[in-house]
């Protein structure tokens, strides 16, 4: 998402939290980078207990906040029981501190109810204030008329993006893979650009990526195998992520005639300003929230695509996504796709490497303001 939001109060800024994170961070602490009043790198880890282990912890995320020269920072605890965020917290500010970072707020969130544990004013009662509704909450709205609703919690993220596998069709493609599987020159570069040619067809007229059949399916599966066809289209479809010039031209060139449909592709990506997004269009702001609404229908296609994947064969394609999400600013959506990838696949290189690019809060060129970053959660 690409809105500039900002903050009027930190019981705002708590309430913005799970829609920027886009699920609730239950049992965790987040980090908030400050840019004036605009949120920056959102960070969260879960909670841990102990010195050692708490310090750690604030020593990852205190790095990222020295890299990205945040104004201030917002540390925020979210617990269940009084004391649960206690190690993890003071970690977290006092490593600030150390290192000179300020911290603009330090909070905790229980029970629907938000606490200062270091404001003895009357602002900040030691029983704490309730929450205030969303709809009373100015930033609120722009999610919702993006139709982004904060989920349960992080184990909600992947369910909610890639819905219950087709098994039958799953399986159809299972066995297409198997048929052609060691067949000289499959699939070929024609077919993979054809089949890569619909799933990139981002028209609301186009045709349905669950009604492809299972040996096209195959074909994209079995396309995403080999690298340079891989690395091509990352590079197509995330402009400014990967160098496409260091890349085989032949198969860049096959990438952007596959991703014709969508229209950020053919044009060079331009970096942020210090106070905007990056763009997802041609660059005009006016155009950048229809840009952003074409890149999810693109991340809902490939996840259709997932439906039809059987799970031995999903660790590429979640990859993919995850460049995808990640290339957007959405690390929550991009580090839930790598840690399945890496469960369905523990030696998959390009998820691992990405993987431990987001967790040290690292984005690839153009990303987008208010990203949310590294994310430890199990």
């Amino acid at each position: 998402m690409t809105a500039i939001v900002r903050a009027r109060t930190p019981a705002d800024l708590l309430v913005l939290l799970p829609y920027q994170l886009g699920y609730h961070p239950l049992r965790s602490v987040v980090v908030v980078m400050l840019h004036g009043r605009r949120l920056g790198l959102v960070q969260r880890l879960d909670l841990t207990r102990g010195e050692e282990i708490s310090r750690a912890a604030a020593d990852v995320l205190l790095d990222v906040a020295e890299r990205e020269r945040p104004d201030s920072v917002v540390v925020a605890g979210f617990e269940d029981h009084e004391g649960d965020s206690d190690d993890l917290r003071a970690a977290v500010v006092g490593e600030a501190r150390r290192r000179g970072v300020r911290v603009a707020e330090h909070l905790v969130v229980r029970d629907g109810r938000w606490y200062a544990p270091d404001c003895d004013e009357a602002c900040c009662p030691t029983g704490g204030e309730p929450l205030p509704a969303p709809d009373g909450v100015p930033g609120v709205a722009e999610y919702v008329r993006r139709g982004i609703a904060p989920l349960p919690s992080r184990d909600h993220v992947l369910e909610s993006l890639v819905p219950i596998q087709e098994a039958e069709s799953a399986a159809a493609t299972a066995a297409a893979l198997a048929r052609r599987h060691d067949q000289p020159g499959w699939p070929s570069t024609v077919s993979t650009t054809r089949v890569w040619r619909t799933i990139l067809d981002l028209d609301p007229a186009a045709r349905p990526v669950t009604a492809l059949p299972p040996e096209a399916v195959a074909v994209a599966l079995a396309s995403l195998r080999q690298i340079g066809w891989r690395d091509a289209l990352l590079g197509v479809l995330c402009p400014g992520a990967v160098p496409t010039e260091a890349l085989e031209q032949d198969a860049v060139s096959r990438a952007r005639e596959a991703a014709a449909a969508c229209p950020w592709v053919q044009a060079e990506p331009s970096p942020p300003a210090s106070d905007q997004p990056a763009d997802r269009g041609t660059g005009q702001p006016a155009d950048r929230a229809a840009g952003d609404d074409l890149a999810m229908v693109l991340r809902h296609r490939l996840a259709d695509l997932l439906r039809l994947t059987p799970e031995a064969e999903s660790a590429p394609l979640l990859t993919v996504l995850a460049h995808v999400a990640w290339w957007q600013g959405d690390g929550t959506v991009a580090g839930a796709c790598l840690d399945e990838a890496l469960a369905v696949e523990p030696e998959h290189r390009l998820a691992g490497l990405m993987l431990r690019l987001l967790q040290h809060g690292l984005r690839p060129p153009g990303w987008s303001s208010g990203s949310t970053g590294p994310d430890e959660g199990g």
